[in-house]
């Protein structure tokens, strides 16, 4: 099963409701994980 499911939505926001959905994410730790360069470190 190497077949990724793609699931599209066109959501459309008001500039208001824009700014405080990127607030909010802003305080997302996974956002923030998935926002900034990301280095993986192998140690043995």
């Amino acid at each position: 099963m190497n077949e990724a499911t793609v699931i599209t939505r066109k959501i459309e926001l008001t500039g208001e409701q824009h700014d405080r959905l990127m607030q909010i994410a802003d305080k997302c730790s996974i956002h923030k994980i998935l926002s900034n360069p990301i280095k993986i470190e192998n140690k043995s």
